[in-house]
């Protein structure tokens, strides 16, 4: 399985102007399980693993504050695998480094203390109480189902089958390592149940944790296999690593077919809608045409303006009727072209009520106009009237010629 689902990391990254925290904190938290599971397994290196891993929690939690609580499992191998005299040592080390090393990165968290307490504390009390779009009603664990699905997308119910299999023969193996490994998703999904809203990007950190797990558990049933009676009596050993191979190949393929079809989509690049609308209008509209760009599409015109496209950006959102979309093009001499979205409202950004009906009236607007498609963009999608932010990303529109104003 890959780290994250290939649609969750897409959202991220084109519905942002920078590289989203999501991301940045989950980074984080991967590098300080993995230096925490060490400090478990590596006795002379065990101070060093500590602060290595305290250093991780601190920037995780200056990352996204929710992921300090990977400081939990730190705190937890301290305690299970540190020798007694040394447990308190070990904890004051862990604290003070992971405050340290937050403070780096969060210094106004001490320069502005009040400002910075009542933004933890609005924030908190945010996703705590407001309804967002993915609102669960209720706080508790009947919210956990909607995060065992996101799993589930990735992965596949096999693949979280794979996964419990393999927490299950760490636990058999060895139970303190078991505890410390999941004692942080646990801890977080705790968390999020207390929450009013429901964000997929909020588990981020937990897909690479469960692709460990699911690793684990493919290699639990291929020992499994190769410990059945039948092939253990095989006494070539080309043909015992052929089986082993074979029984591991099956495993994956049965277990993880899932994430193995949306391999290629891992990799697949794509393209911002306005960034190819612009590509297009190059390629198919003469020099000489107006493009007409909606205010609230955020398109940037000047790529069109360099390339001699005369363009004007109008105030879309105003528009009531088919007729007031014809109107945009009189006073035009010559060919024009517009930019026509397909407007929807989200229920988490200002009077959604009011903006879905907005909405409705312009495409209805839009479609009723004397203005022929040419070419739609994003055609599942739509471009959000009421959420300024969403549409940094993917907008829907079409480019739509203006009647006897035909491309070439």
């Amino acid at each position: 399985s890959g780290a994250a689902n290939r649609d969750q990391i897409r959202v991220m990254f084109m519905g942002q102007q920078c590289l989203n925290v999501d991301i940045v904190s989950a980074c984080f938290v991967v590098l300080g399980i993995a230096a925490i599971m060490r400090v478990s397994t590596f006795a002379p290196s065990r101070t060093r693993f500590v602060v290595l891993s305290a250093v991780c929690v601190g920037l995780a939690a200056g990352s996204k504050y929710t992921h300090g609580l990977l400081l939990l499992p730190l705190l937890i191998a301290i305690c299970l695998f540190v020798e007694r005299g040394r447990r308190i040592e070990a904890t004051a080390v862990a604290v003070a480094t992971s405050g340290m090393s937050f403070l780096a990165v969060v210094p106004y968290s001490v320069i502005d203390l009040p400002h910075f307490l009542n933004g933890l504390a609005r924030r908190a009390h945010q996703y705590a109480n407001i309804i967002y779009p993915y609102d669960s009603g209720n706080p508790g664990i009947h919210t956990l189902p909607f995060y065992i699905e996101a799993l589930s997308r990735d992965l596949g119910g096999a693949g979280l089958i794979l996964a419990l299999i393999g927490l299950a023969s760490i636990a058999v193996s060895d139970w303190r390592r078991a505890l410390v490994f999941i004692s942080y998703p646990v801890a977080l999904l705790a968390l999020l149940s207390m929450q009013q809203v429901e964000y997929q990007r909020n588990i981020l950190p937990l897909f690479p944790l469960v692709a460990v797990l699911v690793a684990a558990g493919v290699y639990s049933l291929q020992g499994l296999a190769m410990r059945v009676p039948r092939v253990r009596r095989i006494e070539h050993p080309a043909l015992r690593r052929t089986i082993g191979a074979v029984v591991f190949l099956g495993i994956v393929a049965s277990g993880l077919h899932v994430p193995i079809r949306g391999f290629a989509g891992q990799v697949e690049a794509v393209g911002d809608t306005r960034v190819n609308a612009v590509a297009w209008i190059k390629q198919h509209v003469a020099t000489d045409t107006t493009v007409l760009v909606p205010e609230g599409l955020q398109f940037d015109v000047r790529p069109l303006t360099a390339a001699g496209y005369p363009t004007r950006v109008m105030k879309f959102k105003a528009l009531g009727a088919a007729e007031d979309v014809d109107s945009l093009v009189k006073g035009i001499s010559g060919p024009v072209v517009m930019l026509a979205p397909r407007w929807c409202a989200t229920p988490w950004g200002r009077k959604p009520d009011e903006a879905a009906d907005k909405a409705a009236a312009l495409n209805e607007a839009m479609a009723q106009a004397r203005i022929e498609p040419l070419a739609e963009f994003n055609p599942d999608g739509c471009t959000l009237i009421n959420y300024h932010i969403a549409n940094n990303g993917n907008p829907a529109f079409a480019i739509a010629g203006a009647v006897g104003a035909e491309p070439d």
